[in-house]
């Protein structure tokens, strides 16, 4: 296993040591070597070991029925079914190619970057002149590499791999090179870690004082002044008398440390049990006859109960002060966070015990510094750092930083950065100055808002902890039709014919459907109308479909699940629109909010998954948020920032890849600090430093490697796959500017963040963690002969037993090799709608809460004949009404070209283009013809869901179980003794992967095809249509 691999194995808590092949490898060290690596001080040397990428198999759409299906991998229901043959374990595989994705010319040509601007290492190649390109976390030490565009087989370390080439524009390899570990060995590593006071002729001495804090109260009680002092007389001998801490209460209050207890709002921060601990901003300052000292504030929330006495562990429900304070004196002090060392020292940012005297001389015995500018410097400013209790997730003192730099990573002033956590809540939004100098219409900043916030979450509902899923990697997935008038379009509009009214998707314009994208006579690969999904809100639309209007169905829970089954801790929360988040999402009458809509899934690039590093070796791996980057121009469209212009001829490539488009995923890049993943690679300067004098917020890394499905790589970061894309980004010559703009309200006075916590006026807030395991207790239907809270827990548990076995397409196993098992969501409902059961397995997409819900509710409305006898509109020629249908049906029928990928054939009879004619559509290129339709017009099953979210097809039997209906596989109708009784929906990782798993979780529960007749038993238009496809070895 290569250098790389090794050193991400966990730190132990006794010698913070790594094993590499019978060598030891201090902390110290690997990072030093990994900087060495990102400068290209390291001669790496070729090896004829290749990677292997992941592959999800051949996945273009058949026509034809599905073969053979794959075996459950439990013990079979007793059906009248054929039991199907048991797994195969073999992981021998065969894969083509059908793009060599890391050619040059895939896409376009960038010439080899210079240093990011922000970058800490100079874009300086190694001495051989090869790329240190491990490919890095993905390789396998005998696997075939999959982007080689050519067919491929599995190989033996024997097997020789010819000469690479070297690429004409940078003169390094194309494909992988690793450093092995007896090049490793040659070399010695040492890193030392001097505090700021070493310079010092004289102890130095700190003044401190318990005052209040820009006219907020100071709440410090005497016995915690105690056990501050205490802890400060314990940095100081832990210092060897290097730090003297004097109370001072004569010395004016900018030539302090401020220490004290009360609203953190006194610091700018937001006051909440459980999130934010301590607060600590401090600088470097001249001190009285020479020297230097420091200067500042830290502060405890008085929102915790706080356990004011040390030793005696953790009293249930409270947080220890000295503990706390400790930490964040060690801040001011200028130590930073340290992951590895063990639970015990104070340093570590995991609060999770008592921390003692012991733990403060462990810290300063592993102390790592952070820089501190001289006083009146360029640079010289306040540090902020704090503890929070959720940890690995963000605090607000980060989502600040992270907005600072985000701002400050360009000098243009006219985009919107908005930063979510992994349920979607938001946690800050910073407006540029230019936007809020155009956008002076509230409701319209609203809306624009929503595009970066639509970016964030794409990035953090698709990615996971072991797979990076940018925005721009959704769009590969889901090549979907988007018109013009779709993307010119604002859904808080509420009037049915107005020509403004629609779903404002963030996506770039184009027929779609192609995989590659643009690539003629090729078909779709995963996902379809994907911007469609995750719209959800607290509310529902009523019998008009519009949601904003006076028919609106308020819920008590997402979805509408009932929640008396929602088990204590269990929450989830719909992915509110900014406007409706900000002034209320559970009470919907404080600001009329109900007429704010979110904007759903965005395809265009320019929204990453944050990623924090929780084993403290430098490289990101959990992911705990998103951030989004958004140019709205005047009016919030996606249109400005992809640079449409109509007529002219644009490809959806050149959109996606737009000027300002990449000017957003750059900045997304930077504001995180970039990837060392990437930087090993071979992207010089991929570990971006300080912008504008704001340092990374630190343990964030962003997570880097190669994804492929049916061998073709995704992109991640930047407009080509892999490292490529990264040096893309770095070469766009963005310069840095200054922090612009303000930082918005996402909280109004008096309401409550989704979970609990926060109340009242806030600008940023904590991240929290997302539920997982049940998240609804599985129950019976009341329908008379329906579904058993029985028969749901046993569709749930043959569910989790085919994710189990059943190989991911977008998911890495822990060495980062392919091969990694499915982490899914399941949900089932009855006939009415009702969530009898949802069940949300570690890890999995957050996206798939809503989806899987919709496409349980879709399955079993459109296989419902008395239901479906209502809608004509619904219905296809060819298709009897009580036919089973499923997701992969419902995609086919939805395309531009029908069948897929047949260029020049009509559209699909659910597709948008049936609305062309009537609504001044090219139906060749999806841009508007003359002036733009009302949206009453689009009537097509797939323009219809576009313009009415949260409704499910026309079904009006039970307007509030309606949440939207998904385009892509992974859904089924359920029945008893052949009566359909509910729908299951299943997603995670990857659509044949969601067929395979719907498949083995329905065990007992499917249609025979015999008394219920199945998709794959009609045709329409003379084509059969889809049911359930398999890959050819989905257990491999």
């Amino acid at each position: 296993m290569d250098w790389l691999n090794s050193v991400r194995r966990h730190l132990t808590n006794s010698d913070r040591r790594v094993r590499s092949t019978g060598r030891e490898i201090s902390v110290a060290q690997v990072e030093v070597l990994e900087e060495r690596a990102v400068l290209g001080a390291l001669a790496p040397l070729p090896t004829s070991e290749t990677p292997t990428t992941l592959s999800s198999g051949s996945s273009s759409e058949t026509v034809a029925s599905s073969s053979t299906p794959p075996a459950a991998p439990t013990t079979p229901p007793t059906t009248a079914e054929t039991t199907p043959p048991a797994p195969t374990t073999t992981t021998t595989t065969t894969e083509t190619s059908l793009v060599d994705a890391s050619a040059e010319d895939q896409q376009m040509t960038f010439d080899e970057p210079e240093a990011s601007p922000h970058s800490s290492a100079p874009a300086t190649e190694s001495s051989s002149g090869e790329s240190l390109d491990p490919s890095v976390t993905m390789a396998s030490e005998s696997g075939p590499a999959a982007d080689s565009g050519t067919n491929s087989s599995t190989t033996t370390a024997a097997d020789s791999a010819p000469p690479q080439e070297l690429d004409a524009t940078t003169d390094q390899p194309p494909g992988n090179v690793f450093v092995d570990n007896e090049t490793m060995a040659d070399y010695e590593f040492s890193k030392t870690n001097i505090p700021w006071w070493d310079s010092e002729s004289q102890p130095v001495v700190i003044k401190y004082d318990f005052r209040t804090e820009a006219g907020y109260e100071n709440e410090i009680t005497e016995e915690q002044i105690a056990a501050a002092e205490q802890a400060l007389q314990a940095w100081s001998d832990a210092s060897g008398g290097r730090i003297t801490w004097v109370r001072d209460t004569e010395a004016a209050a900018e030539d302090i440390l401020n220490i004290g207890v009360g609203d953190l709002g006194a610091l700018g921060y937001n006051s909440s049990a459980e999130g934010t601990l301590g607060i600590s901003k401090s600088k470097l300052d001249n001190a009285e006859g020479g020297g230097r000292t420091v200067i500042g504030t830290i502060w405890l929330d008085n929102a915790e109960t706080w356990d004011n006495t040390i030793g005696n562990g953790n009293p249930a429900g409270t947080k220890d002060f000295f503990t706390v304070f400790a930490h964040e004196a060690g801040h001011a002090m200028g130590l930073e966070d340290d992951l590895g060392s063990s639970i015990g020292a104070v340093m570590n940012p995991q609060y999770l015990i008592e921390r003692g005297v012991a733990g403060i001389a462990e810290a300063y015995k592993t102390a790592i510094f952070f820089p501190r500018p001289e006083p009146g410097s360029p640079l010289d400013g306040y540090a902020v750092h704090n503890l929070g209790a959720g940890f690995p997730q963000l605090t607000q003192v980060e989502v600040g930083q992270l907005l600072d730099r985000a701002s400050a990573a360009s000098a243009s002033q006219d985009a919107i950065i908005a930063i979510v956590d992994r349920n979607g809540i938001i946690l800050g939004v910073r407006v540029e100055q230019d936007v809020l100098n155009t956008i002076v219409d509230p409701a319209v900043l609203a809306f624009a808002i929503d595009g970066a916030v639509a970016k964030a979450r794409s990035a953090c509902f698709f990615s996971s902890n072991a797979g990076p899923i940018t925005s721009r990697t959704v769009r590969n997935l889901s090549q979907t039709t988007i018109t013009q008038r779709e993307v010119q379009g604002n859904p808080n509009i509420t009037d049915p014919n107005s020509t403004i009214r629609g779903p404002g998707f963030v996506a770039p314009i184009g027929l779609g459907a192609h995989f590659p994208a643009d690539v003629t006579y090729t078909p779709p690969v995963d996902l379809f109308a994907i911007e469609h999904t995750n719209r959800d809100s607290f509310s529902n639309p009523g019998a008009d479909n519009i949601k904003g209007t006076a028919d609106d169905i308020d819920y008590l829970y997402r979805l509408n699940i009932n929640p008396a089954f929602v088990p204590a801790g269990q929450t989830i929360v719909p992915p509110l629109a900014y406007g409706e988040q900000r002034y209320g999402s559970a009470d919907l009458a404080q600001a009329n909010n109900s007429s704010f809509q979110g904007r759903g899934i965005a395809t265009l690039p320019g929204g990453l998954g944050i990623y924090r590093d929780t084993d403290g070796n430098g490289l990101g791996d959990t992911l705990i948020a998103g951030i989004g980057v958004f140019f709205p121009g005047a009016d919030g469209y996606a249109t400005f920032e992809q640079g449409f212009v109509n007529g002219v001829g644009q490809t959806s490539l050149e959109r996606t890849n737009a000027p300002k488009v990449l000017e957003a995923e750059y900045i997304a890049f930077a504001a995180l600090g970039g990837s060392r993943g990437a930087a090993v690679a071979g992207a010089a300067g991929a570990v971006v430093g300080d912008i504008a004098g704001i340092p990374p917020v630190a343990g964030l890394d962003l997570l880097f490697g190669h994804i492929a499905l049916v061998g073709i790589n995704l992109e991640i970061y930047g407009p080509r796959p892999g490292v490529n894309g990264v040096r893309d980004l770095l070469n766009l010559g963005i310069q840095e500017g200054v922090s612009s703009g303000a930082n918005q309200e996402v909280l109004a006075a008096g309401v409550t963040v989704q979970g609990g916590g926060v109340v009242g006026a806030a600008t940023l807030l904590d991240g929290q963690a997302v539920a997982s395991g049940t998240l609804v207790t599985p129950h019976n239907s009341a329908v008379p002969g329906g579904l058993t809270a029985a028969d749901v827990q046993q569709i749930i548990n043959q569910g989790i037993a085919g994710a189990d076995v059943t190989r991911s397409a977008i998911r890495l196993d822990a060495d980062f090799t392919p091969g990694a098992r499915s982490k899914m969501v399941i949900a089932i409902t009855d006939t009415t709608g009702e969530v009898l059961g949802l069940f949300r397995m570690d890890d999995s997409l957050v996206d798939a809460l809503e989806v899987t819900v919709a496409k349980a509710r879709n399955a079993a409305y459109y296989a419902d004949a008395a239901k479906l006898a209502l809608h004509p509109e619904d219905q296809v020629a060819g298709l009897p009404p009580g036919t089973a249908v499923t997701g992969r049906t419902f995609r086919f029928l939805a395309g531009p070209r029908y069948p897929d990928g047949v260029d020049l054939s009509p559209p699909g009879p659910w597709s948008i283009l049936q609305d062309a004619g009537p609504a001044g559509i090219d139906p060749l290129t999806g841009e508007n013809i003359g002036a733009a339709a009302p949206a009453s017009l689009f009537d097509s099953v797939l323009g219809f869901d576009s313009f009415n979210p949260q409704t499910n097809f026309r079904d009006d039997s039970n307007l509030a179980n309606r949440s939207g209906v998904a385009f892509f596989p992974g859904s089924i109708p359920l029945y008893k003794n052949g009566v359909l009784v509910g729908g299951l929906g299943v997603s995670g990782d990857g659509v044949d992967q969601n067929d395979v798993v719907t498949f083995l979780a329905a065990q007992g529960f499917l249609p025979d095809g015999v008394t219920t007749q199945r998709a794959d038993q009609t045709a329409v238009n003379g084509v059969r249509l889809p049911f359930l496809k398999f890959n050819r070895n989905p257990f491999g």
